[in-house]
C-alpha cells in the first residue's frame, strides 16, 4: 500500500520548462554584461576538456550574450579525390 501512495501523485512529464530559450539580461549594465562575457571566454579557454557538456553550455550562453563573437563556420572540405593505385603498391604485389 505504501508503494501505491508513492507513485500516485507523480507525473511523468515535468511541470516546469527544462530550459529557457531566450536569456533575459535587461537588468545588466553594459559593463556588467562585458564582465560576464569576459568571464565566460576565460572559463572556456582555460578548461581542460573543451568538448565537455559543461563547456558546450558555456559556449551557447556566450553565443546568446554576444552573437557577434559566435564561431564562424569554416569552409566545407573539398570532395575526396578518387583512389588511384600507386606504383609502390603494384610492386609489392608482384613479390
Amino acid at each position: 500500500m505504501l508503494a501505491q501512495r508513492r507513485g500516485a501523485g507523480r507525473l511523468a512529464i515535468p511541470l516546469y520548462p527544462r530550459h529557457i530559450s531566450i536569456m533575459v539580461d535587461e537588468n545588466l549594465t553594459p559593463d556588467e554584461r562585458a564582465a560576464v562575457i569576459e568571464l565566460l571566454r576565460e572559463k572556456i579557454a582555460a578548461d581542460r576538456f573543451p568538448l565537455s557538456p559543461r563547456v558546450r553550455r558555456l559556449k551557447s550562453a556566450l553565443a546568446k550574450l554576444d552573437p557577434s563573437a559566435a564561431p564562424q563556420r569554416s569552409e566545407p572540405l573539398p570532395p575526396p579525390q578518387p583512389w588511384v593505385n600507386s606504383m609502390i603498391g603494384q610492386r609489392k604485389r608482384r613479390r
